[in-house]
């Protein structure tokens, strides 16, 4: 009877003691840090100075130090108006030597791991709002893929860098991909399409089609696949004259 007036307030101050956490789950790890670019750049007051995981675009090269959207394929002219310095970056230092002897092409797709600066002036003519400091750098490869797949199984895949054609439709309030449109820039009934997030360049619609406020036009986008929509990296259209009705093949 003794042992058991024991054991009693051992069982009790083991149920008041802290519980064991539950193992973390996708959703709580996702939440740690991992962004695009479009995503950072619509709250980056919240990620000032959280060490981060960024999937960002480079522009000018493995030299270059501009994290931005390439909007019309220009890339190479920083100093173009496709560069907005609103939604974009000043990476606080060049690539290291063996990260840049892997980077080709332009943009460059990288991963990058580090911090988001506060907010100030930074870069060329201090005209960038925030900049980012990696402490790593690796460089990621687009896999083509289509529509239809991205339609019909959207969460299939996950937090991938992708490439994929079709029409983009634009308004002021959002925009989307699709296989199948009209001539007046409106999807058929039985149209295969995906969300695309963040706001689209206006650099990026200039030679599309219009109908009243819809820019439409045939386009490949290369860019960040997340929670079953598209984060648009780079965006090179064809001329408006080749633009028409049209239907990706199966």
């Amino acid at each position: 009877m003794r042992l058991l007036y024991v054991l009693i307030p051992v069982f009790v101050l083991a149920a008041c003691g802290p519980s064991v956490p539950p193992a973390p789950t996708r959703v709580a790890q996702a939440q740690i840090g991992l962004l695009s670019l479009p995503a950072l750049m619509e709250t980056p007051e919240r990620w000032s100075g959280t060490k981060i995981t960024l999937i960002a675009p480079l522009l000018g090269g493995a030299s270059g130090r501009v994290l931005a959207i390439d909007a019309d394929g220009s890339a190479e002219q920083l100093t173009s108006p496709t560069i907005e310095p609103q939604r974009s970056l000043w990476l606080a230092a060049p690539l290291p030597a063996a990260v840049a002897a892997k980077a080709t092409g332009n943009p460059i797709y990288l991963k990058l791991r580090g911090r988001l600066s506060p907010p100030g002036g930074y870069g060329s003519g201090a005209r960038f709002p925030y900049q980012f400091s990696a402490d790593t750098a690796a460089v990621l490869q687009s896999e083509r893929t289509t529509l239809k797949n991205l339609a019909e199984n959207p969460r299939s895949i996950d937090n991938a860098l992708l490439e994929v054609t079709g029409t983009l439709l634009s308004t002021g309030g959002g925009a989307l991909l699709a296989d199948h449109v009209s001539n007046r820039g409106v999807p058929a009934p039985d149209a295969r399409q995906i969300k695309l997030r963040g706001p689209i360049p206006a650099q990026a619609t200039a030679n599309l089609h219009q109908s009243g406020e819809v820019r439409y036009g045939d386009v490949s986008i290369v860019g960040w696949w997340h929670d079953g929509a598209l984060a648009p990296f780079a965006i090179h259209s064809k001329a408006a004259g080749s633009i028409g009705p049209r239907r990706q093949a199966d």
